[in-house]
């Protein structure tokens, strides 16, 4: 009898384990970011505001050039993102910044927001995730705002 009971609880621990592994190589795997971005048009209008240590409250950088806005697209297509468990938290990393980018289809029907920070750490909808591989759209960031840094 101790060993029926004993097989009964390794099986349950083997099921529990093999449900974990899924759910880590199913959500932990990466993926295009705009996977996660809602809306299906390209934008045609956005801003991206900047925050560091020296400026808390914030500067704002209209995208008024749409190759401005087609050049941050691009890079937003071109990213690998992995999810991280938790939620994530906005402040601005020592000697970095963290932005927000808010970009606005030419109907205004889809808007794609999130947050970027210079760790490479990124915050959709309160959910934090990591770029994976290449990061294509911090430099991007860097050169489109080093404008506000003057």
């Amino acid at each position: 009898m101790k060993h029926k009971k004993l097989r009964v609880v390794i099986i349950t621990l083997v099921v529990l384990a093999a449900i974990v592994a899924c759910y880590m190589g199913y959500f932990m795997r990466p993926q295009p970011l705009t996977d996660c971005l809602p809306g299906t048009q390209p934008p045609a209008a956005g801003q991206v505001t900047r925050y560091t240590e020296d400026v808390l409250e914030g500067e704002t950088l209209e995208l008024t050039d749409q190759a401005q806005v087609d050049a941050l697209w691009q890079a937003i297509q071109d990213s690998q993102i992995r999810f991280l468990r938790g939620r994530g938290t906005v402040s601005a990393p020592q000697g970095g910044a963290y932005y927000e980018i808010s970009l606005t289809s030419q109907d205004g029907s889809d808007t794609y927001a999130f947050g970027y920070s210079t760790t490479g750490e990124l915050i959709i909808q309160g959910s934090s995730y990591a770029m994976v591989g290449e990061d294509p759209v911090g430099p991007l960031l860097a050169e489109q705002t080093a404008a506000l840094a003057e």
